[in-house]
């Protein structure tokens, strides 16, 4: 443990040397989480700046449109660009691998797309969690969350009413967060508007599980970009900031992330 945090510490250390803006500091140091992708350009363009699940990179790019720090990564459907990392190359404890568990879990991150052509993935371990954007028009979209409980999928979205629908060309913070996949456990799905500092419609959305089935793990990889590895579905637009924890960031807890203001200790 003390060689993995010290390894943890000298790649944030890296980071500071070459004088990337750092923005939410304490998320490289906050136990709770397990991946954090800041996709900064360069050589750690796809690193994982909290433990060692880096991703292998399928043809993204770096953009200057960014939310935070300087860059984002860059996804063409038509050019079938993800991220991916095999599930036995995830770290223990990371949320579906196999042998593991799942149960608490969080997902946030900020995503911004030109038009909605398809359906797309945005954050995937297929048949164990996923993050999708629907598409309702070529101008309207919103979240889907799925989390797969006894080998189906239970989706929970972001849509109640026209109010929900997310626009074209706008940054978005995506947090999803549950305490375990059991009928007592809670969600919660929140979608940010960033230009509006606010969140967006009847956001969020909350609720308990129907049942008490455990979550599902397996050997699929993770993937960013990508929905599942049969019918694909690609991110077409911008992901930036992705965290990835197997505990749950309370409402407080996010906003500070969306601040730029959350610390660790």
């Amino acid at each position: 443990m003390i060689g993995l945090r010290t390894s943890r510490i000298a790649r944030f250390g890296r980071m500071q040397a070459a004088k990337q803006a750092v923005w939410n500091p304490g998320l490289p140091l906050e136990p709770r989480v397990i991946a954090l992708y800041r996709f900064e350009k360069g050589p750690h363009f796809t690193d994982d700046s909290r433990g060692g699940n880096d991703l292998t990179n399928h043809g993204a790019t770096e953009s200057a449109v960014r939310c935070e720090r300087k860059w984002s990564s860059q996804f063409v459907a038509v050019s079938s660009q993800y991220m991916d990392r095999a599930d036995a190359d995830l770290d223990v404890g990371f949320p579906g691998k196999a042998g593991g568990t799942l149960d608490a879990l969080s997902i946030l991150a900020y995503v911004r797309v030109p038009s909605t052509t398809a359906h797309m993935g945005v954050v995937c371990k297929h048949a164990s969690f996923a993050l999708y954007i629907y598409r309702q028009s070529a101008t309207q979209m919103y979240i889907i969350v799925y989390v797969w409980k006894n080998g189906t999928p239970h989706e929970v979205n972001s849509y109640i009413n026209a109010a929900d629908f997310m626009g074209v060309n706008k940054w978005y913070h995506i947090a999803w967060t549950q305490t375990g996949c059991d009928d007592t456990d809670t969600y919660r799905l929140s979608v940010y508007d960033v230009a509006a500092g606010a969140e967006h419609g009847n956001s969020p959305k909350t609720g308990n599980w129907l049942n008490d089935y455990a979550g599902d793990v397996n050997a699929n990889a993770f993937q960013v970009g990508r929905y599942n590895p049969t019918s694909y579905r690609y991110m077409n637009g911008l992901v930036d900031e992705l965290v990835i924890a197997n505990a749950v960031f309370t409402p407080g807890e996010i906003t500070l992330i969306r601040a730029g203001k959350f610390k660790y200790p």
